[in-house]
């Protein structure tokens, strides 16, 4: 069973902001096109904490390669912070984010 927050946690500026912070953290860093290509098949999952860090950071789907997997890790253990979730009664909560690398379908 999922429990969604009442108001889910929100990265500052929103969903195109996460977009241009992988950009320039991940995609950016990539040397070949090979590894833009594989890039796109993974995921992370990770914590917003009570405080708006980030927290926990794991490859939900690989890259199948150990650097890139490091490189998604890293920029994601960087994050600036988030807006936490809230409860019901306006506390501050956890929220598990899932971060999918690709384009759809």
């Amino acid at each position: 069973m999922t429990v969604v927050p009442m108001l889910e946690a929100t990265y500052p500026g929103g969903n195109e902001k996460i977009a241009d912070f992988y950009k320039s953290k991940v995609i950016n860093k990539l040397s070949q096109k090979v590894e833009k290509q594989i890039i796109w098949n993974a995921s992370v999952k990770f914590v917003v904490d009570e405080t708006g860090k980030v927290t926990n950071p794991k490859m939900e789907y690989s890259t199948s390669d150990a650097k890139l997997d490091k490189i998604v890790l890293e920029a994601t253990n960087n994050m600036p912070k988030w807006q936490p979730a809230k409860n019901a009664i306006g506390k501050n909560v956890k929220q598990e984010i899932i971060v999918r690398f690709g384009g759809g379908c």
